[in-house]
């Protein structure tokens, strides 16, 4: 019973240690844990702040390029000189010569050839008269998508550019 009771008793002696040291790893995890939602909280919050300015500023830089492209887009020059590389003034042939630059032009239809002396091209009169430039194109066009060009239009051209409105003009045809 002695021996039952000293091991109870060094049983009991020896835990409460123990249990202390328990109680003490517990207490300081608690510790940490709390420091360390402490840290993340802090953290979080930091990096929220972050992100509001972040949105801030991309919103900003958004509102600037957009008033830098309305800008730029004002800006541009508005004069028909030929100007060279580095902005100045081309003094070449282009200017002032009848000479053709470039690419010669496909075809030698007289609508053609009447708009480029009044410098302009078949494409800005179809726009000009609402017309779909691939419409216009086949009036003169040669082959599979050759087209007769309306009468009202061959009219229109006759009295706007002086092109009689006739077979002879328009090898497609005119259609009534």
């Amino acid at each position: 019973m002695f021996e039952r009771r000293a091991s109870k008793n060094f049983i009991e002696r020896a835990s409460r240690p123990m249990r202390g040291a328990a109680q003490e790893r517990s207490a300081r995890a608690r510790d940490e844990l709390k420091k360390s939602e402490t840290w993340l909280r802090q953290k979080a919050a930091a990096l929220e702040a972050e992100a509001t300015g972040l949105l801030k500023d991309a919103a900003e830089f958004r509102r600037l390029a957009d008033a830098m492209r309305a800008q730029s887009v004002q800006d541009l020059p508005k004069s028909t000189k030929t100007r060279s590389l580095i902005l100045m003034d081309s003094t070449h042939a282009a200017e002032g010569a009848g000479r053709w630059r470039g690419r010669p032009p496909k075809t030698k239809h007289p609508f053609s050839v009447t708009l480029r002396e009044r410098d302009s091209h078949p494409k800005l009169w179809a726009e000009a008269h609402d017309v779909p430039y691939s419409t216009v194109k086949s009036w003169f066009a040669s082959g599979a998508a050759a087209r007769a060009i309306p009468r009202k239009y061959a009219e229109l051209i006759q009295h706007e550019l002086g092109l009689p409105a006739t077979i002879s003009t328009w090898k497609n045809g005119i259609t009534e």
